[in-house]
């Protein structure tokens, strides 16, 4: 972000960040979805025993949040059945709160 509180990439006048991003946590794993100025991004972190810290493996930025969507649920499909369906019942309650949209992020 530069001084004056813009998103550093060109032609974009939206705050770095639209809002707080949906995390998920399943076990050594970190799984977050959420929408920036530049798109809707998707992230895994998986957490290093040796050094005792979540190291980043996957990020991904998508125009459309369908299809953010679905790459975040196709990197958390390892989770077993009852944690799937935590998942979806908190990612639907986090896309209510946040009036998500059909669309590219609005800036």
């Amino acid at each position: 972000v530069n001084p004056n509180g813009r998103d550093r990439f060109p032609g974009t006048l939206a705050p770095a960040l639209i809002s707080p991003p949906f995390v998920w946590h399943d076990g050594p794993r970190v799984f977050i979805f959420g929408v920036e100025p530049v798109g809707w991004v998707t992230a895994e972190l998986r957490f290093d025993q040796t050094h005792l810290a979540y190291v980043e493996v996957h990020r991904a930025i998508y125009h459309w949040p369908r299809e953010a969507v679905g790459a975040f649920l196709a990197r958390a499909c390892g989770a077993s059945p009852p944690s799937m369906c935590a998942l979806l019942a908190a990612l639907d309650r986090w896309a209510a709160t946040r009036h998500v949209q059909s669309g590219p992020p609005v800036v």
